[in-house]
């Protein structure tokens, strides 16, 4: 009768082999001629990247592909394939795959941060270029030509880089109109706060204020440093410090 393998071994040789441990050859630059044309087709997978380096006289040149956009898709597979095994044979060894995974994704994810559709068309741009200069010569007919529709090319990736400028402008605009928005509601409660506690002649009612503070059900913590304040923009400025649910609360205590 055949040995049969423990479960968790099963799992930690797949695990090994998706990590990298058992090399496969699908990660390498594979050549195969197309024909008698001359021509070499080189296939590798989506989450290789392929730079070419050829001699120039005394020199080397190099063009660097673009990084893959896959690392994030695969990363998250490998991870969900990883705690599927573990879960389908009992949970054996799931901690340290799903740290493992996590690990992955996170990784990735960091990666792929930030490649807005403007990077990714500029990055492409710029690796186009490399190839121009590569395959042709300054100067040449083929090279005006390219160089031509690259310069359209450059066009665009400005005006979409202006596009995302105006934008960001937009946004920070909201977002400074919200805040101004936000301190003036702030001050509005703060006001009718202190409206409830001070004496016409500017000085505060520590009852008024204590009282005020025992409806509210505030913490003690709070109430001993707002009951420490004994001018009005002492303790306006102690209730700015404080968080919006216990500023409604103590503005929804006051007396009608």
């Amino acid at each position: 009768m055949a040995e049969l393998w423990h479960p968790a071994s099963v799992l930690l040789l797949a695990a090994l082999t998706l990590s990298g441990c058992f090399r496969s050859d699908q990660d390498r630059a594979v050549p195969t001629p197309v024909g008698e044309s001359g021509f070499d087709l080189i296939s590798y997978t989506g989450t290789t990247r392929g730079a070419y380096l050829w001699p120039d006289g005394h020199t080397r040149r190099i063009c660097a592909e673009p990084p893959p956009d896959l690392g994030l898709n695969t990363a998250r597979e490998i991870s969900a394939n990883l705690k599927a095994a573990a879960q389908s044979i009992g949970g054996i060894g799931a901690p340290s795959i799903d740290a493992g995974g996590a690990a992955k994704l996170s990784s990735a994810a960091i990666e792929l941060a930030g490649r807005s559709q403007l990077v990714l068309l500029a990055r492409e741009f710029l690796y186009r270029e490399c190839e121009l200069a590569s395959n042709f010569a300054p100067g040449s007919e083929a090279y005006n030509a390219l160089a031509g529709q690259y310069a359209q090319v450059l066009q665009v990736v400005v005006k979409l880089a202006d596009a995302d400028k105006a934008q960001a402008q937009k946004e920070l605009l909201e977002v400074a109109l919200a805040a101004n928005n936000a301190e003036v509601a702030q001050e509005t409660k703060i006001g009718l706060i202190l409206g409830s506690v001070v004496n016409p002649d500017g000085s505060l009612d520590p009852d008024k204020l204590r009282a005020l503070l025992d409806k509210a059900g505030v913490s003690q913590s709070v109430k001993d440093v707002l009951l420490a304040e004994t001018s009005r923009d002492g303790l306006a400025r102690r209730l700015d410090d404080l968080g919006d649910a216990t500023i409604n609360s103590i503005l929804a205590a006051r007396p009608s």
